[in-house]
Parts: C-alpha cells; structure tokens; sequence
C-alpha cells in the first residue's frame, strides 16, 4: 500500500514537474516590471492554470549572467518597455539581453506598459522597440489600445481575432481583470488594416507554409485558427515576437489574454 502511495506521489511530482515553465519577466528601469509579476500572479491564482508558470523577473544584467550558467534557460522572457517616451528608455543592458535570447532562440514577448498614462504612446513604443532590438520585420503588435472618451485606456483590439476586450465592465469587487469579448465594428476594422496586414505579413516570412505567403499576396482570406496556428508556430520557435500592452488600471487589464499566449506559446 505505501509502495502504491509513492509511485502515485512520484507520478504526481513528475507530472507537476513537466507541466513547469519558467518565465522571466525583464526590461530597462522604471518600465515596471513588478506591477506586471503582480497582476499576473493575481490573476494566475484566480483563474485555473492547465500549465503552471514559475514567475522570476530579473534585470537584463542578471539575465545574460544566468544564461551563462549552468541552469536551463527560461521557456519564454516578456520584455517590458513603457509606453511614455524616456520613461524606461531601452538600454545596453536590455539590447544585450536581447540577443543573447536571440543566440538561445528563446521565445519573448514585448509588454508594453504605463499604457494608461496620458502621455502613453502605443505606436511610438513598438517603432521604439523595433528600431532599438533591430527585428522591425519580426516584432509586431498584436493589439491595439481603445481608449475611453477621457478615462484613459477602455479595452484591446486583438488583431489576430478581429476581436475587442472590453475592460469597461471591469468594476466592483472581484472584477479583476475581467473583460467583455465582442466583435469589433466595422469602424474599428477599418482603422487596423494596416496593423493587420504588417501582422500577417510577420507571420507569413516565418511560416513553414511555403504556400502562405503566397495565398497572402493573392488576397486570400485565412480563417482566424490557421492565422493563430501559424502564429503560435512561429512565436514558440523564437522567430517571431508578439507585442501587447498592461495597465495598471483597470485593474488587471491586460493580463489574460497574456496569460492566454503564454499558455499557447508553453503548452
């Protein structure tokens, strides 16, 4: 009987074991990378996770270091980078610890935060990160900000589902970071064709689908699965690399659907 309770105990630890992915949270000063460990493991310990997550945020500096070590490298490193000019600029130490996921091919993902500041500039922020980590053709939004009429950030665009995130039902007690899903309008897709299309053309140059690129250039329509497949493809083998953005308020607003790629990208 106690042999059968340690192979199930064994069997159980390795099960947790395999299912444990790190996850290294880093980016320049003053771009906030606790609020961010923050909120998502407020949120990872609200909802259910089918992958457990071990959170670690480190200084780019720290980061190179323990790629030189003997330790396994983390499974993905979410870069964050603030959306207010000269706040947080990107550094040395930050391009550095970029490539040396690069030499690694380890996933990452850019986070874009301080989005709720009104000096916040979304746009500015990604051309930043493409000029400064020298990938322009492979690091693409995959959201855009809404904005509420004076109240800041209000909900997300995801360009891959043509979707909104409406974080304006996030109020009261235990709404943290809840949302609405709803599709866009059409006044909103008229306003991401370019941001969809430079999306598109990033996951075609990495996809291992010969045919893509060129069903792309011939205006054929993908349906929203094989665009997320193939996209999911390409951020797990370190070739393409997704930005999103975080606020600080609403509270939680953001973090699922980070959540939610980190658990395509890992499972």
């Amino acid at each position: 009987m106690l042999a059968a309770q340690a192979v199930y105990w064994q069997a159980r630890y390795m099960d947790r074991e395999l299912k444990s992915k790190r996850v290294a949270i880093t980016g320049p000063q003053n771009c906030d990378t606790s609020d961010l460990l923050t909120s998502m493991k407020t949120l990872a310990a609200i909802e259910p996770e089918s992958l457990r997550i071990e959170w670690v945020t480190t200084g780019p500096q720290h980061l190179i270091t323990d790629f030189n070590t003997p330790v396994d490298p983390p499974a993905c490193v979410i870069f964050v980078v603030s959306a207010v000019e000269g706040d947080g600029d990107i550094d040395d130490a930050t391009t550095r610890a970029w490539e040396a996921c690069a030499e690694r091919n380890v996933p990452r993902i850019i986070v874009i935060s301080h989005s709720e500041d009104p000096d916040a500039d979304f746009e500015d922020a990604v051309t930043h990160c493409q000029a400064a980590l020298d990938e322009a053709a492979s690091i693409v939004a995959v959201q855009l900000p809404l904005y509420a009429d004076g109240a800041g950030v209000g909900g997300i665009l995801d360009l891959l589902t043509e979707s909104i995130y409406d974080y304006s039902v996030a109020t009261g007690s235990g709404a943290y970071g809840r949302y609405l899903v709803i599709p866009a309008e059409p006044e909103h897709l008229s306003l991401i064709t370019d941001d969809r299309d430079r999306l598109l053309e990033g996951i075609a140059t990495e996809s291992a689908d010969p045919h893509f690129i060129e069903k792309l250039i011939s205006g054929h329509h993908f349906d929203t699965e094989v665009v997320q497949r193939e996209f999911i493809d390409s951020v797990r083998g370190g070739l393409l690399y997704p930005v999103v953005f975080h606020a600080s308020y609403p509270s939680g607003f953001g973090t699922d659907p980070l959540l939610q790629l980190l658990r395509d990208c890992l499972s």
